[in-house]
C-alpha cells in the first residue's frame, strides 16, 4: 500500500505496474485537499487507481505536462496558476473550456493532452447547495485568473442580470471580460462592466462571487477587500477558497447578516466531474451526494 498524505492525513491507495495513475499540478500545492477527493471517488468507482499531488511552477508548466503524457498519467487537474498557461500545450480544448479561456483538467489522448473546464460545474453546484441564486440578480465578481472565468459563465447560465468585475489589475479584468463577449457573441448574457476599486466602494453588490486566493492559507492578502465598508449589505456571497473553510471573507459577510458559501463543494463537485471525463462515465445522484457528504465529513474533523 502507498500511502499519500494530504494534509497530514493518510489517503490510502494501492499501487502497481497496472495502476491508472491521476494527479495534480499547482503552485503553491501543498493546500490541496483533492487527494483525498479523489480517494473517496476512486472507493466509489472501484478499479485499481491512485491520484498524486506536485508542485509545478509556472515556467515547467510545459515540460510537467509533456512529462506526464509520456508517462501516459490518464489525468491532471489544475490548479493556481496553470488554468490559463497551461492551453498552448495541449492537442485541444472542449468548446466549453475555450469559452471560459481557462482549463482545469486534462485527459490523455494520443495525440496529447484534451482540456476541459469543470469549474463552472463545480460553482455552480456550490452555490445551488449553498442555497446562493442568481438568476435576475446584480453580482459582483472579485478576479480575473481562471476561477473567475468560469464564474463569469455561470452568472451568464444563471441568468444573473448584472455583473461588475473587480480585480486589481484592471487590464486583467478588461482581458477576461474581452474574451468572454468574443465566446459568447449571440448569446443571451448579463450586462457586464469593469469597475475601479473606488466605483465598488462606491455602489451596491448585494452578490459576491470572490475568486481570488486572498485568504488562502499561506497567502499574504487576508482579504479580497480591506474597506470595511464592503461588507455592509452583502446579502449572499461564495468563496473560492476551501481552505480554511470560514475565511475571513465569508466570517465578514456573515457578521453582517449574509449568507456565506465556502469554496468545498465547489472542489469536490468540480474534481467529481474531473473523474467522470477522465472515466467516461457518470456517478449516480445518489453515490455523488454520498461521496460529498463523506469528504465534508472529513473536511470538518480535518479543521475542527
Amino acid at each position: 500500500m502507498t500511502d499519500i498524505r494530504a494534509n497530514g492525513n493518510l489517503a490510502e491507495m494501492h499501487v502497481d505496474g497496472t495502476t491508472k495513475m491521476f494527479c495534480v499540478f499547482g503552485d503553491p500545492i501543498a493546500h490541496t485537499f483533492s487527494p483525498r477527493i479523489h480517494e473517496i471517488l476512486i472507493r466509489a468507482y472501484g478499479g485499481n487507481m491512485a491520484y498524486t499531488a506536485h508542485h509545478v511552477k509556472p515556467e515547467h508548466i510545459g515540460d510537467a505536462i509533456r512529462g506526464a503524457w509520456a508517462m501516459e498519467i490518464a489525468g491532471i487537474n489544475l490548479t493556481i496558476p496553470h488554468k490559463e498557461i497551461s492551453m498552448p500545450y495541449l492537442c485541444g480544448i472542449d468548446s466549453a473550456a475555450r469559452k471560459v479561456g481557462a482549463v482545469n483538467t486534462l485527459k490523455w489522448t494520443p495525440e496529447g493532452y484534451y482540456g476541459y473546464n469543470t469549474d463552472v460545474y463545480g460553482m455552480q453546484h456550490q452555490l445551488h447547495t449553498g442555497g446562493m441564486f442568481l438568476e435576475g440578480q446584480d453580482v459582483l465578481l472579485i478576479g480575473a485568473g481562471g476561477a473567475a472565468r468560469g464564474a463569469l459563465t455561470v452568472c451568464q447560465l444563471e441568468k444573473a442580470a448584472r455583473v461588475r468585475i473587480y480585480n486589481r489589475h484592471r487590464e486583467r479584468a478588461e482581458a477576461m471580460l474581452e474574451h468572454f463577449l468574443e465566446a459568447a457573441a449571440g448569446e443571451e448574457i448579463p450586462e457586464i462592466s469593469v469597475i475601479s476599486y473606488e466605483e465598488m466602494l462606491a455602489s451596491e453588490h448585494p452578490y459576491i462571487l470572490q475568486t481570488t486566493p486572498a485568504g488562502m492559507k499561506n497567502i499574504a492578502d487576508p482579504l479580497p477587500v480591506m474597506d470595511e465598508s464592503f461588507y455592509r449589505g452583502i446579502k449572499a456571497a461564495a468563496d473560492a477558497v476551501y481552505r480554511p473553510k470560514n475565511t475571513l471573507f465569508l466570517q465578514k459577510v456573515k457578521a453582517q447578516g449574509g449568507l456565506a458559501v465556502d469554496g468545498l463543494p465547489m472542489l469536490f463537485y468540480q474534481g467529481a466531474r474531473s473523474f467522470e471525463i477522465w472515466n467516461e462515465f457518470t456517478f449516480s445522484d445518489e453515490v455523488r451526494e454520498a461521496a460529498k457528504r463523506e469528504f465534508l465529513d472529513w473536511a470538518d474533523m480535518y479543521f475542527a
